[in-house]
């Protein structure tokens, strides 16, 4: 399956996955290695249950910081 490009600068990465940006952004020094685990595969695009999840949290979380003001 087809990833998205990225543009990150003046740098147009075509059909890659996130391990292949992560390494770009590494090799650049754009950004510096550590060792926590983000809990996202970045070998695989998102599920359709992963995008509901997704908003669903936003959805939760823009109620939390607009509901109390």
């Amino acid at each position: 399956p087809s990833q998205p490009c990225v543009q990150i600068g003046d740098a147009i990465l075509a059909d890659v996955s996130g391990e292949e940006v992560e390494a770009y952004l590494l090799q650049e020094e754009i950004v510096k290695p550590v060792d926590a685990n983000s809990g996202v595969a970045t070998y695989r695009g998102c599920s359709d249950e992963e995008h509901a999840a997704m908003r669903a949290e936003t959805t939760t979380q823009w109620t939390r910081n607009f509901s109390s003001e």
